[in-house]
This record gives structure tokens, C-alpha cells and sequence, in this order.
């Protein structure tokens, strides 16, 4: 593994370890598996639907989207045009902030299976209201919905917005 990627895996291992977040509990294993020594740090909180932060010492160190990096006043303007294009392809994209200022970009893409839209077809000629609920932002969502041949029913939901949708239509 390239030096770059293997710090920014080390980087990614260490703000998420303690999420109960899917992709991170991904990444931590990956780095388990790499044997990536995480080490400690003075804090850790997760923040539903923006995502975490660590604070070593007096500095901030947070990992998400943008709303989080807008609440940190961590300017991300010079990034805008490759996390855009990154949302485009459909990938979920996570800004790296160190102490007030932007330091990268880490993407993920959730590759939808070959049978999806088959599936989602099939469900809508049952007369089920079939939705796709997603925390991504619009564009991400936008491109993975064109993939599986749906419209993009509820972007940048939160667990709990997705929960309470799914009691709703549970009955």
C-alpha cells in the first residue's frame, strides 16, 4: 500500500474507531487486518448524520460531510470542485478537517447489485410504494438512483429520519 494510503487508512481507523457506522466498522477491520496500530486519543464523539471527531490536545480533528465541516467553520472551497465530481460518479465522500482547515477528501462507493433495479421494478408492479432513503446528499443519491433505474425518494435522511419513515409505512 502506497504511503499516502496507507496514512490516510490510518487516519480514517483512528477518527472512526468507537462508530457504530457500517463503513466504519469496515475500515477499522480493514486496518485490523492490516495490523494498523490506532492509537489513543483525548476524545471521541459521534455525530448522527454529520460524522465524528476526535480532539487531541487543544486540536479538533473531524471527519464528514458538509454540514459538519460547515458547524466546524472549516472552509472546504478549494475542494468543491473535486467533491463534486466525486458525488457525480455516486460516491459518498468524507471531508478530513485537522484543527480548522481542510486536509482531504476519503471516497467510498456502495456498488448497488446487478439485480436492484430488476428487483425495484418488480416491487413497483406489486402497487408498493417503494422509496430509497439514503444520508447521502443529492447528487450522490441522484447517480446511484440512475443505476438502479429509480427516482431518489428521501436524500440526507438521518437514521432517525429513516426510522420514523419506516415506522410510518410499517404501520
Amino acid at each position: 500500500m502506497p504511503t499516502r494510503n496507507k496514512t490516510c487508512h490510518t487516519t480514517q481507523a483512528w477518527l472512526r474507531k468507537g462508530s457504530e457506522h457500517p463503513l466504519s466498522v469496515a475500515i477499522i477491520a480493514k486496518a485490523e487486518i492490516d495490523k494498523v496500530y490506532i492509537s489513543q486519543s483525548d476524545s471521541f464523539e459521534v455525530l448522527p448524520g454529520k460524522g465524528v471527531r476526535r480532539n487531541v490536545g487543544s486540536k479538533k480533528v473531524p471527519l464528514g460531510n458538509r454540514m459538519l465541516m460547515q458547524e466546524q467553520n472549516v472552509a472546504i472551497s478549494e475542494l468543491e470542485t473535486e467533491l463534486r465530481s466525486l458525488e457525480l460518479q455516486g460516491k459518498t465522500v468524507t471531508i478530513l478537517a485537522n484543527d480548522g482547515s481542510a486536509a482531504g477528501l476519503i471516497a467510498a462507493v456502495d456498488i448497488p447489485k446487478e439485480s436492484a433495479a430488476q428487483a425495484i421494478e418488480q416491487l413497483k408492479g406489486t402497487k408498493l410504494e417503494v422509496a430509497m432513503l439514503t444520508g447521502d446528499n443529492e447528487r450522490t443519491a441522484n447517480a446511484i438512483a440512475q443505476q438502479i433505474r429509480h427516482n431518489p425518494s428521501h436524500r440526507e435522511c438521518s437514521a432517525m429520519a429513516k426510522g420514523r419513515r419506516y415506522q410510518k409505512v410499517a404501520g
